[in-house]
């Protein structure tokens, strides 16, 4: 490792679970996650590494609820598996939480992914969740 890479992760930003949830809940959920400052980034990536933050949902840390309506319209805009190709925006994270599931870093069996149980039981979601899960992935 070179000097200047361990000089670039000593100055990344690490957050509390406190400090993250705070500023998740003021990004705006549409914004792309290119166009984001460094602490609305940290932020994401203390979530998205976080296991007690993971279970807790976006649902939780937000405080608010996502329609069936748009979590379906949001994986319509992006017609692909959004569980699988990263998502852009907090809202596409959301709408995956919501239909999919909340992501487990450690699950029961020892492995991680998505705890499908706990995402949407509607029908919309529920028949968005079937298709994806038996369209062939190449």
């Amino acid at each position: 490792m070179t000097a200047k890479t361990q000089e670039e992760k000593t100055d990344e930003l690490t957050l509390s679970c406190r400090e993250s949830n705070i500023i998740l809940r003021v990004i705006p959920l549409r914004k792309n996650i290119d166009d984001m400052k460094e602490e609305e980034t940290a932020a994401i990536k203390h979530y998205v590494s976080c296991k007690s933050c993971r279970d807790r949902g976006l649902a939780g840390i937000l405080d608010m609820r996502l329609s069936c309506q748009e979590a379906v319209l949001i994986w319509a805009e992006r017609a692909r598996a959004l569980w699988l190709s990263g998502q852009e925006t907090l809202m596409d994270e959301y709408a995956v939480e919501h239909v999919w599931g909340k992501y487990q870093l450690k699950n029961w069996m020892g492995g991680c992914g998505y705890d499908t149980f706990t995402g949407c039981q509607e029908r919309p979601c529920q028949e968005l969740h079937n298709y994806w899960a038996r369209v062939p992935m190449e």
